[in-house]
């Protein structure tokens, strides 16, 4: 997909106001840096062909940001708000707080299966990224933790921050083992088994059986 070039200082060349232009640029630029990183990693990616993919010029890139990781940040933002967009909303319509707990991590699997490469920005590539993104990788892990701890029963037990985070963590890698081996489709399948690991450091095994998900 291609941007049309301006034709004068102030348009597009198509009438189009100057801000909608510079957006859609910017939102080009994002998903070509996406799906480059994506296809031949971050090492490998560079403003050159970020700008080609999106069909623009290089110098277009260095008009909207002013590095590479400047990118992959912005890239990185636009992924966690429509993942966290995708689990809050979901689990908003839920009024019990166990089916609020699952409705949002299976809204936030079926994004990570819909829209494997930005998945993929946010735990795989982030991880060799500079250190501004690995910053905003923790916020986001941290935000993560911090949902779920707004949904437990017992908030002064000592253990369950600990949990929490150690459960986000364990989701991230199970979900990185998947994205790595191209098996973004069975990332729905995680469900039951991550509804059970989050019941069990706070209401212990009920034996319900709810164990399933199959394996990492």
């Amino acid at each position: 997909m291609t941007a049309a070039r301006p034709s004068g200082p102030g348009g597009s060349g198509t009438g189009l106001p100057r801000a909608f232009k510079i957006d859609s640029e910017r939102r080009l630029l994002i998903d070509a840096f996406a799906r480059v990183a994506t296809s031949l990693g971050y090492a490998e990616t560079t403003p050159a062909r970020v700008a080609q993919r999106a069909g623009l010029s290089e110098s277009v890139f260095y008009e909207h940001f002013d590095s590479l990781e400047d990118c992959f940040l912005a890239a990185f933002d636009e992924a966690v708000e429509q993942a966290s967009a995708a689990a809050l909303e979901a689990a908003a319509r839920e009024s019990d707080r166990e089916r609020r707990i699952e409705a949002g991590f299976t809204a936030f699997m079926e994004f990570a299966s819909a829209e494997p490469t930005l998945a993929r920005l946010l735990i795989v590539d982030s991880l060799s990224a500079g250190p501004r993104v690995l910053e905003r990788r923790s916020e986001a892990l941290e935000q993560f933790a911090q949902h779920l701890d707004r949904h437990r029963l017992n908030l002064d037990d000592g253990i369950g921050p600990l949990a929490s985070r150690v459960l986000v963590g364990g989701i991230y890698a199970v979900i990185y083992a998947r994205l790595l081996r191209g098996e973004s489709d069975t990332l729905p399948d995680l469900v039951p088994g991550l509804r059970y690991f989050w019941q069990l450091p706070f209401e212990g095994d009920r034996g319900d059986g709810a164990n399933g998900g199959g394996a990492p």
